[in-house]
C-alpha cells in the first residue's frame, strides 16, 4: 500500500497497473448491443429484438482502477473501494458506440468488497 494523503482519499491507495485488451471481432468474432431489456433473451429464444452491431470492427480498450482502503472499525476489517475507468476505441474506423454514432466510449465504475 502506498501513503497518498494528497488525493484527499484518507489514507492507504493501492494502484492497479491499467489494462489494454486488443479484440479483433472482424476475425471472425460477433459483437452487439441490445438495448432494450429483454432484447438480448428475445434474440436467444428467436423472437424479434433490436439488435445494435458495430460491424467488422477492431476494438481496443485501456482500464485504470484502483483499491482504495480506507480506515474503518475492526469490525469491517478489510473494506475496500474499487473504482475503475475504462476507455473504447474503434481502431479502424467504424463507429460502433452509442447507436452507431462514436467511434469510442468512456464507462466509470466502482464496486465494493465488505467481508464478514
Amino acid at each position: 500500500m502506498v501513503e497518498q494523503d494528497h488525493l484527499g482519499l484518507t489514507r492507504h491507495v493501492e494502484s492497479d497497473a491499467p489494462v489494454a485488451r486488443h479484440r479483433r471481432p472482424n476475425a471472425g468474432a460477433f459483437v452487439a448491443a441490445f438495448p432494450g431489456n429483454l432484447d438480448f433473451v428475445n434474440s436467444e429464444r428467436g423472437f424479434p429484438a433490436t439488435t445494435i452491431s458495430g460491424g467488422r470492427t477492431t476494438y481496443g480498450a485501456l482500464t485504470f482502477g484502483v483499491n482504495y482502503k480506507p480506515e474503518v472499525p475492526k469490525a469491517i476489517e478489510g473494506f475496500v473501494i474499487r473504482p475503475e475507468i475504462r476507455y473504447d476505441q474503434s481502431l479502424n474506423s467504424t463507429r460502433p458506440f452509442d447507436t452507431g454514432t462514436s467511434d469510442h466510449q468512456v464507462t466509470l465504475g466502482a464496486d465494493f468488497i465488505l467481508p464478514f
